[in-house]
C-alpha cells in the first residue's frame, strides 16, 4: 500500500480557488456564446419577419398578373408609414408625446417629416425622431423651426426635410402617472 500524502489546508484552498478560476472562465465563455447566440437570433427575427412583410404584400398587390416590385415595394412603403403612425398613437395614449401649443422646435421636442428631393419629389414619405436624437449639427439645423417649414439639405445627403408634425415629449413625472392611469383603467 502506498501512502497518500495528504494536502495541507492551504493547499486546498488554493486548489478551490483555481478550480473557481476555472469555473469563472467556462460561465464567461458561456455567457459570451449565448450573447453571440442570442444576437444571430434576432437577425434571423428581423429577417423572418422581412420577409413576412414582403409576403404579405405580395398577398395584397393582387393576382391580378400586376404584381411586380414597384407595387410590392408601394405597398411595403406604405404599411411602414401605417406602423410608424400607429407608434405615435400609441405614445400619445399613453401620454408620452402631447400636442403642443408651442409649435417651435425645442429641447423635449419629437418630429414627424419627410424626406425630399432636390425637385421636390417625396424620397422618404414619413420619418419621425426626437430632436435630442440628433447630432450637434442636426439639431441646430432644426431648432427653432415649425410644422410646414424645411430644412435643406438635413442629414448631409442633399435630401430636404419637409417638418410635418412637432409634438411636445412629455415631463418624466406625467409620463409615469399617465402610464399608471392606463394600466388601472
Amino acid at each position: 500500500m502506498s501512502k497518500e500524502k495528504k494536502l495541507t489546508a492551504a493547499q486546498r484552498i488554493e486548489g478551490l480557488e483555481n478550480a473557481l478560476a476555472s469555473l469563472g472562465e467556462i460561465k464567461d465563455a458561456q455567457t459570451e456564446n449565448i450573447n453571440i447566440l442570442a444576437g444571430q437570433i434576432d437577425g434571423l427575427r428581423q429577417t423572418i419577419a422581412a420577409l413576412a412583410r414582403r409576403l404579405n404584400a405580395t398577398i395584397k398587390s393582387g393576382d391580378s398578373g400586376n404584381v411586380n416590385s414597384d407595387v410590392i415595394n408601394r405597398i411595403l412603403v406604405e404599411d411602414n408609414v401605417q406602423e410608424l403612425k400607429d407608434k405615435i398613437d400609441y405614445l400619445k395614449e399613453q401620454g408620452i408625446l402631447e400636442e403642443t401649443e408651442v409649435k417651435e422646435i425645442g429641447d423635449r421636442s419629437f418630429i414627424i417629416g419627410r424626406e425630399l428631393d432636390e425637385e421636390s419629389n417625396e424620397v422618404n414619405p414619413r420619418m419621425q425622431f426626437a430632436l435630442a436624437s440628433l447630432t450637434p449639427e442636426a439639431k441646430e439645423k432644426v431648432k427653432g423651426k415649425k410644422a410646414g417649414d424645411v430644412v435643406k439639405d438635413f442629414s448631409g445627403d442633399g435630401l430636404t426635410l419637409e417638418i410635418t408634425e412637432v409634438y411636445a415629449i412629455a415631463e418624466e413625472k406625467n409620463q409615469q402617472k399617465d402610464f399608471k392611469e392606463s394600466k388601472e383603467a
